[in-house]
């Protein structure tokens, strides 16, 4: 593919990964705000706060993209609990900002939910599965799924996200859905991946949840994926996309112990509610990823390979 592709939230752990696995035949630029890009990217460079209407609006009329892919957003599922200013602005108004931006510019928008909009009594889920989320992070990026929907749309109808019908003023737009990220590089910014690894390299206890389940998913070939999409003709309105592999916390843990050859005693055996976090999690959330496997034609690396 050719053309102008902006990044956005790209010096984050997916944002960064897909920066560097750019193809050499397309112009990238790159927001971000509080934290620095990956070394060696030369592209054009954005510090902007993504929140604000009129910055973004500004950017993309001077300089007219072909692509728009926003990794930008709040992750931290506790603090959206404790901030909803935090997660709205962070979440919302940014992808909202975006859909504007596509609609006025006609670029194409790939931007990035999650399996918490769903409430983990029944994963993994299907494009076609109504999102009902259980914690105030899972319901901002419900409403910016909504955005990029139809202006309005109603929660209740949301499972016609994934039908290629639906229609939003000829938004040429995709949600992709993710969950586990993490990457295996020492150089990555922190992730679950990581915060597993160092502690038990640490030798300290590392409390896992056996009922916390989802797909662990690596982000560098999860970027190579979202290449691969940025260059098909028509995309879906919502597409999921994980590794194959729908694990608990627990059972990932134990596969970083083996391959680290450590004692898994280091790795207690909790559920959630042992945990005390501010935010509710989905128990059984993750990710069935057969439409995005259809036309990728193949599915993401599964976590015990790379384990």
């Amino acid at each position: 593919m050719t053309g102008r592709v902006l990044v956005t939230g790209a010096a984050g752990l997916l944002g960064s990964q897909i920066l560097k696995q750019a193809p050499p035949t397309v112009t990238i630029a790159a927001t971000s705000f509080q934290r620095l890009l990956p070394a060696g990217f030369t592209g054009e460079t954005y510090l902007l706060d993504l929140s604000n209407a009129d910055s973004v609006a500004q950017l993309l009329s001077e300089k007219r993209y072909d692509v728009v892919i926003n990794c930008a957003g709040a992750s931290d599922v506790d603090r959206c609990e404790t901030d909803h200013e935090y997660a709205l602005q962070s979440n919302v108004a940014i992808v909202r900002n975006f859909v504007e931006g596509a609609r006025r510019n006609s670029f194409r928008l790939l931007s990035f939910s999650s399996d918490y909009v769903f409430d983990g009594t029944q994963g993994p889920y299907a494009e076609s599965d109504r999102p009902n989320p259980v914690n105030y992070y899972g319901r901002t990026k419900l409403l910016a799924e909504e955005s990029v929907a139809a202006d309005n749309l109603d929660a209740c109808i949301i499972q016609l996200l994934a039908e290629e019908s639906v229609a939003a003023n000829n938004l040429d737009a995709c949600i992709v859905r993710v969950c586990s990220l993490y990457a295996t590089s020492p150089t990555a910014p922190r992730n679950l991946y990581r915060g597993i690894l160092e502690s038990l390299a640490g030798n300290k206890v590392y409390r896992a949840a056996v009922d916390l389940i989802s797909n662990p998913t690596e982000v560098t070939d999860l970027a190579q994926a979202v290449w691969q999409l940025v260059a098909m003709p028509k995309l879906p309105r919502v597409l999921h996309l994980a590794s194959p592999d729908c694990i608990s916390r627990y059972e990932l843990a134990v596969l970083i112990a083996k391959k680290l050859d450590v004692d898994t005693k280091l790795i207690e055996r909790v559920n959630m509610t042992d945990l005390s976090l501010p935010a509710q999690r989905p128990r059984r959330a993750g990710l069935k990823s057969d439409l995005a496997n259809s036309l990728l034609g193949r599915e993401l690396k599964s976590f015990v390979g790379i384990a």
